[in-house]
């Protein structure tokens, strides 16, 4: 079920966060039946996404805090719900830039502020294609030194 998902997700990086003292929020909208088997989607890929953006969160993050949260999102051509998952952080953020090349391969970090965080830079190019895979969406808002949200759904 959702609920057990999102829990594991969280028990999976509670630990690197709470080493960092950082807050580990969950929300989950509350028109999103949490019981329900009804979500469409591989749970492999989408563990790999969410743990992805959750881990990249606690590590651009020094203080504060990394939330998930879930959204229900209905159009009104369908009565068939998507589910928009969000890791916001408050962490170095990123420039217009970076937001616009941040899904490329190969882009570790971002930029010079970003040289004591290790990376390979295939995480969210790996997100992105398990995210199409499914059919769904991927994307981020960010602001410089306020921090990131990157979204799916």
């Amino acid at each position: 079920d959702l609920d057990s998902f999102l829990q594991g997700c969280i028990a999976a990086v509670r630990h690197d966060a709470e080493e960092k003292g950082l807050d580990l929020i969950l929300t989950t909208d509350t028109d999103i039946p949490t019981k329900t088997n009804n979500v469409n989607g591989d749970p492999y890929r989408l563990r790999r996404v969410m743990l992805n953006l959750l881990e990249n969160a606690i590590k651009y993050t020094e203080k504060g805090s990394v939330s998930l949260t879930t959204k229900t999102l209905t159009t009104k051509e369908t009565t068939i719900s998507r589910i928009r998952f969000e890791i916001t952080d408050t962490g170095i953020g990123l420039s217009t830039e970076e937001q616009g090349i941040v899904f490329e391969k190969y882009r570790s970090g971002v930029g010079r502020r970003a040289k004591n965080y290790e990376g390979t830079g295939l995480g969210l190019p790996i997100c992105r294609g398990l995210v199409e895979a499914m059919g769904g969406t991927i994307g981020s808002k960010s602001e410089l030194g306020r921090g990131s949200t990157f979204y799916f759904e």
